[in-house]
């Protein structure tokens, strides 16, 4: 398996736990908790750093168990890597109609930071899982 498919693999796995236990909790705090009290800000920036330090720590085992292979990226794994930022980029743009559209009806805050972060997550798992389908289906 190629390094940047493991880098993948690690990113997809890492934002599917961070982020569902982010959501879960601060969504199913929706149901007993009016918007004003639900302090999320404390817990998405936790969830930001913990995804961003995870992803780093695994990158980095990943690099130092095969280091022969963490330099090895070649045309078609770059080639990848642009395709899935493509499909990842167009992804993001288009979800962030969203979070824009509810700024402009006035919206809750929380509702506007909880879409424009499910924006983000939602088009890094397209971008990701766009990358491992090109690697499995071979390029």
């Amino acid at each position: 398996m190629p390094f940047d498919e493991k880098i993948s693999w690690a990113t997809l796995g890492t934002i599917v736990v961070v982020y569902g236990v982010y959501f879960t909790m601060v969504l199913g705090a929706v149901r007993d908790t009016p918007l004003d009290d639900i302090a999320y800000q404390g817990l998405m920036i936790l969830a930001v750093i913990g995804s961003v330090v995870m992803v780093a720590a695994l990158g980095a085992y990943a690099a130092f168990s095969n280091a022969s292979e963490s330099d090895l990226s070649d045309e078609r794994d770059k080639a990848i890597t642009r395709r899935g930022g493509y499909v990842g980029g167009i992804t993001l743009g288009a979800l962030v109609l969203v979070p824009l559209g509810l700024a402009m009806l006035d919206v809750d805050q929380f509702w506007i930071a909880q879409t424009i972060l499910g924006a983000l997550v939602v088009s890094q798992l397209v971008e990701e899982s766009t990358k491992l389908y090109f690697y499995r289906r071979g390029g």
